[in-house]
């Protein structure tokens, strides 16, 4: 987000309650007291069947989809009229096969700065298949995706921003560091919030069996543990952090932001996403899906897609 925010707002289809238009009207009232520049797109996704008894109809087809396309319409603009009574929202429905792909394409052609999405709960067919819409926008969205939850947004919580100090060699690593950093840091702006880093040590498996003289697996994982903690203070101290709101624990990653969020109650996660898919999705998964599943505040979530980007823009210019 920035001082000129464009914010894409995913609307689903007859629901009457939409988290996700939630988090965009408090969002948009947070920017307009700083004087801000901001405007809410509202979209619809109806997906398309593949089979159908009008796609046999090929005089009447186009018809019929115009029709339906022109009631869907006018069921969001009521909705908006009556939810979002004193902020103009501009609205568009989205008849696809695809409605997924169209919409990155909406938000790539537009300039939009932030989507936003009501959460789902995911099965296993789901997250290995991705049907569903949020979990695209998870793993293709070239700019932040913000999973909204069924919550009241707090401003006076804070913001939890995880990162990944495994390796401060890998520019990989430490572009998606700095990215989500520097999208909490613009919501801490605009909002007061404090931020507070977590970083997850994964547990060390030392040998079953170590035949080597004064070999101290102990000894070893205290180093590692200290150098961890050498290397998050010194990230928390360039980037303005205060020591005490920097957050180390043991664990797998996914149960350390678990147990963090569970005990710090944010009203907001940053996470970082390798935007997996397919077999990979499968035998790896995807730390960002299972936790916007997990944990009772919204996640914000950005892909590589988005860094990639930012780094073609910032070489261009």
């Amino acid at each position: 987000m920035n001082r000129n925010s464009k914010i894409l707002v995913i609307i689903d289809k007859g629901c009457l309650r939409q988290p996700a238009l939630d988090r965009a009207i408090a969002l948009y009232r947070v920017l307009k007291k700083t004087d801000a520049q901001c405007s809410i797109t509202a979209i619809m996704p109806v997906k398309k069947e593949f089979f159908s008894i009008t796609s046999l109809l090929a005089v009447e087809n186009q018809t019929l989809e115009k029709s339906f396309v022109q009631k869907q319409e006018r069921w969001l603009k009521a909705y908006l009229q009556v939810n979002a009574m004193d902020i103009k929202i501009d609205s568009k429905v989205i008849y696809s096969k695809d409605p997924s792909k169209e919409i990155i394409s909406f938000a790539n052609d537009n300039e939009i700065s932030l989507i936003i999405k009501s959460n789902e709960y995911h099965g296993f067919l789901d997250t290995l298949f991705s049907g569903s819409i949020d979990i695209e926008m998870l793993r293709q969205a070239e700019v932040p995706v913000l999973i909204a939850k069924n919550n009241i947004f707090r401003l006076d919580s804070i913001i939890a921003v995880a990162i990944d100090l495994s390796d401060p060699e890998d520019e990989r690593i430490s572009a998606m560091n700095l990215k989500l950093l520097r999208e909490a840091q613009l919501l801490s702006k605009i909002s007061g919030m404090k931020i507070a880093l977590i970083n997850a040590i994964t547990p060390l498996m030392p040998p079953v069996v170590v035949d080597i003289p004064s070999y101290t697996p102990d000894a070893l994982y205290g180093h590692s543990v200290k150098e961890r903690c050498s290397i998050a203070l010194d990230f928390a101290k360039r980037h303005n952090i205060d020591r005490h709101n920097c957050i180390l624990c043991e664990g797998e990653f996914t149960d350390v932001l678990y147990d963090v969020c569970s005990k710090l109650k944010p009203s907001v996660l940053f996470l970082g996403s390798q935007a997996r898919s397919g077999l990979s999705s499968m035998l790896i998964g995807n730390v960002c899906e299972k936790l916007a599943d997990l944990v009772s505040c919204d996640v914000a979530v950005i892909t590589r897609h988005t860094v990639e980007k930012v780094k073609i823009i910032n070489k261009d210019f």
